[in-house]
């Protein structure tokens, strides 16, 4: 017997694996910045790299103007294809593929989720480093505010529901647009 896809177990699934992600993100991020707060201020290397915290909060710039970009180009992509019925999420020892296309949307904010907070936890990891050796107050500021970026994208079912309402109507427009085409055609 064929089993059903449960769309709501898939999304349930990839919302607490996107949870865990963000968290442990944000936390890694807090965690080195902690070590560089109670370390002694005479072991940092002040002085060795002088004006390294302007070049790393310009950094951490680049890196906010590229998670605005990326992610969202990434998954419009990724979105289109799953209107057409040609994407699979690369699964190799994590669960099974999405059945779904709100299985398919959920990998798909996962994958986008994932790359906005690794582009801000690298300038974060970048900055922290700049106020251990430098201890510039502009570098801890610059880095305070990546980690409330990282945990911003914490996924909460309330706003995810209306999401993937808005991600499927946009995927039957998609839908009912490519079938006219076809119509068009023939």
């Amino acid at each position: 017997m064929d089993k059903k896809p449960d769309a709501a177990q898939e999304v349930r699934q990839t919302l607490m694996t996107l949870r865990i992600i963000v968290f442990s993100l944000a936390m890694g991020v807090s965690i080195f910045l902690g070590y560089t707060l109670t370390m002694d201020a005479d072991a940092a290397e002040a002085g060795n790299a002088p004006g390294l915290w302007l070049y790393l909060a310009i950094f951490a710039g680049m890196a906010l103007m590229a998670r605005v970009v990326v992610p969202q180009v990434l998954f419009a992509g990724i979105r289109r294809r799953i209107a057409h019925g040609n994407w699979q999420p690369a699964t190799k020892n994590g669960p099974p593929a999405p059945q779904t296309d709100e299985g398919l949307l959920m990998a798909a904010l996962q994958l986008r989720t994932i790359i906005g907070c690794a582009l801000l936890e690298g300038a974060a990891f970048a900055n922290a480093y700049a106020f251990m050796v430098e201890r510039q107050v502009a570098s801890l500021a610059i880095v305070l505010a990546l980690i409330l970026m990282i945990a911003s994208h914490f996924p909460l079912r309330f706003w995810l529901d209306g999401w993937l309402e808005r991600q499927k109507r946009w995927l039957d427009e998609e839908r009912s647009l490519e079938t006219v085409d076809r119509t068009k055609s023939l």
